[in-house]
């Protein structure tokens, strides 16, 4: 019997969309003049727009307390819910820009060979989009682990309480 286990970076959709614009020098420049200077000459702008499905994870069904310093996980062993890399992260995307102008250099005097200094912007997350790259994998959940709510945290709050500690003092 064969059984079809995704990996854990299989990504099934990938769009990357990507719009380009430059202006040329010389008497092929059309954008903006200034007192006679062609400022965006040799300029160009590239914006970029990613999006990817989610990454596969597997659930669980018991939550694991990482609350100590060393992040081993201290209760009970957990069994995965459903098969190995069943879940699935949500989408994620994002804009990325680069701005880009090149100078030109001379360091030939016939000028036969031109050299090219290239400097450039880039902004990587224009947007600042927050994409969920992790879950806690009893929950689903990037933000929320699930511990308290389950019955190994309460068992472990009453402990704590029967105890006469602190609950919040992990």
């Amino acid at each position: 019997m064969r059984v079809i286990l995704p990996l854990d970076f299989d990504q099934r959709h990938n769009i990357t969309v990507s719009f380009d614009y430059r202006y040329q020098e010389g008497k092929n420049y059309n954008g903006p003049v200034l007192f006679g200077k062609q400022i965006f000459a040799n300029t160009g702008a590239r914006l970029e727009f990613k999006a990817g499905s989610g990454t596969p994870y597997s659930r669980q069904y018991t939550p694991t307390f990482e609350g100590n310093s060393i992040g081993v996980q201290t209760q009970g062993n957990s069994k995965i819910k459903g098969d190995i890399n069943s879940a699935r992260l949500p989408w994620n995307s994002r804009f990325d820009l680069k701005v880009d102008k090149d100078f030109a250099l001379n360091f030939d005097k016939d000028k036969k060979t031109k050299y090219y200094l290239n400097v450039y912007v880039q902004v990587q997350n224009l947007l600042n989009q927050k994409n969920i790259i992790s879950v806690y994998r009893y929950t689903g959940n990037a933000d929320d682990d699930g511990y308290l709510g389950s019955s190994l945290g309460q068992d472990y709050l009453e402990s704590l309480e029967a105890s006469g500690g602190d609950p919040l003092a992990f």
